[in-house]
């Protein structure tokens, strides 16, 4: 009796990651994360990058006047893109939208 009740806990842990993919991991707090995840559930990390240092490279934020890696100025003076699928505004050099994930250009 004591195996038999101890059989589908031990069956449910042997399927448990057969279905379940990791597609990265959170820079911030390590987690593992589905492929698709655009920000992460722990700690809110936002996956996709939005702006970049012109000078650096390094992520902005998307209200940074400075890069926080290397002091540049960070340029913003172009337009915002608006999502042609749903209309919501975005960082000029956005690929994505950040509201429906759809390509920007």
């Amino acid at each position: 009796m004591g195996m038999g009740m101890m059989m589908p806990g031990f069956l449910a842990g042997a399927f448990a990651g057969a279905g379940a993919r990791t597609g990265t991991t959170c820079p911030m707090c390590h987690h593992d994360l589905p492929a698709d995840a655009r920000f992460c559930p722990y700690c809110g990390y936002q996956m996709m990058i939005i702006n970049k240092c012109p000078a650096c490279g390094a992520e902005l934020p998307p209200d940074a006047r400075f890069c926080p890696q290397c002091g540049a100025r960070a340029d913003q003076a172009a337009s915002m893109v608006s999502c042609p699928h749903c209309g919501a505004q975005n960082l000029p050099n956005a690929v994505y939208c950040n509201a429906c994930g759809e390509k920007l250009k």
